[in-house]
């Protein structure tokens, strides 16, 4: 009996995981040259970092002109009013292409987003210099920990912490991570 319960609790967390999601990372360096990273999780093959942006939490503006998508404002920098920039600044978008970072050349509504790509966006000058070489592992790779509780049925009680790559974990891997015998 104690088995068939253990199954239909980790087949019903199973059920429910995340831990399949894809991840896409952000890298911004803002006016001051402050350096703010996130990792985004998403279900699609791909998206756009329009998208990207608009699922990362940070606040965003966006402006249509001229039938192009402008990036205004991200994330406590940039012109939030509408305003021109008096030093001409802009958000300027970047792809990690062989180590390095490429200036994108289509915009933000069209640039392609796929699982473990990485962009950068500098507000200012076009120069990617100024971007740190973050990859998706530096961005994404996080170490998470769990609590796995055990009651039995003669009162023991079992407490361990397990840790896990990633963000989240199923109760059956995690309860195959425990170390634990497992029938």
């Amino acid at each position: 009996m104690q088995r068939n319960i253990l199954w239909i609790i980790g087949f019903c967390i199973v059920g429910t995981s995340v831990w399949a999601s894809n991840k896409a990372g952000v890298v911004i360096v803002n006016s001051t040259g402050e350096i703010i990273t996130r990792c985004v999780e998403f279900e699609e093959e791909f998206l756009t970092s329009e998208q990207l942006l608009q699922r990362s939490g940070f606040k965003i503006i966006i402006k249509e002109s001229m039938g192009k998508t402008i990036l205004e404002y991200l994330h406590d920098d940039g012109i939030a009013d509408g305003s021109a920039n008096p030093f001409g600044w802009q958000w300027n978008l970047f792809l990690q292409n062989e180590g390095g970072w490429q200036l994108s050349t289509e915009g933000i509504a069209s640039t392609t987003i796929h699982p473990k790509d990485v962009i950068g966006l500098q507000y200012g000058s076009p120069n990617p210099s100024n971007i740190p070489p973050r990859t998706y592992m530096d961005v994404c790779a996080v170490t998470s920990h769990a609590g796995l509780v055990i009651d039995h049925f003669d009162g023991e009680r079992k407490v361990i912490q397990v840790e896990f790559p990633g963000e989240s974990i199923t109760g059956l891997q995690l309860l195959m991570k425990s170390g634990l015998p497992v029938e």
